[in-house]
């Protein structure tokens, strides 16, 4: 069970998290990204993840595919970090975390075979009028993740994504704030065992 994370203005519970006007919770980031795509084409705004069966069975694969390397990034620091020992009571293993980076190359390169080559960002829906579609959102906000938090940088085996990171990064939406992650903090998440 995820740990509950506080912040002003904050409801109880775990993140991702999103509160409705309503007062109601949508937890877990695929549920929150479709109702975000939901709640745009009600709206009537441009979708977010297209039109077309087709459109959305590809925005649904890399978002399955993204949340898998999110994954794949969780467990390969609980499995490589030093802070993590403790909790794991040795079961650290060299095997296991070169597998599990292999697995996140896989599915990035599995995420570059499908990804619109037109372009900087993943794809464009035909009918959106915007550059970003919320796939984009997703995969930038865990290579963020992974090189800020993790010291983990996974564009740099990767071309196409790394030309969609840069071109991403110079949104004002993917600033993140001085300090997010204290130095203190980021001191202990990116020390990795030395297997």
């Amino acid at each position: 069970m995820p740990a509950p994370v506080i912040a002003l203005g904050k409801p109880p519970g775990p993140v991702p998290l999103l509160a409705l006007p309503s007062g109601e919770l949508v937890t877990e980031s695929l549920s929150i990204i479709e109702y975000l795509e939901d709640i745009t084409e009600t709206e009537g705004m441009p979708s977010l993840r297209g039109s077309t069966p087709v459109e959305r069975a590809k925005a649904r694969t890399l978002l399955d595919l993204i949340e898998t390397v999110t994954l794949g990034v969780e467990f390969a620091a609980v499995n490589g970090l030093v802070a993590f020992a403790p909790l794991v009571e040795g079961q650290q293993s060299a095997g296991v975390e070169r597998w599990l980076l292999a697995f996140i190359h896989t599915n990035l390169g599995r995420i570059e075979d499908i990804a619109d080559p037109q372009r900087p960002f993943l794809i464009k829906p035909k009918d959106g009028n915007g550059d970003v579609a919320t796939v984009d959102c997703a995969l930038f906000a865990t290579l963020q993740y992974a090189s800020e938090l993790w010291g983990l940088n996974l564009v740099k085996e990767h071309p196409r994504l790394k030309l969609f990171y840069d071109a991403f990064g110079k949104r004002p939406s993917a600033a993140v704030p001085q300090n997010t992650w204290p130095r203190e903090m980021t001191m202990m998440t990116r020390k990795f065992i030395e297997f």
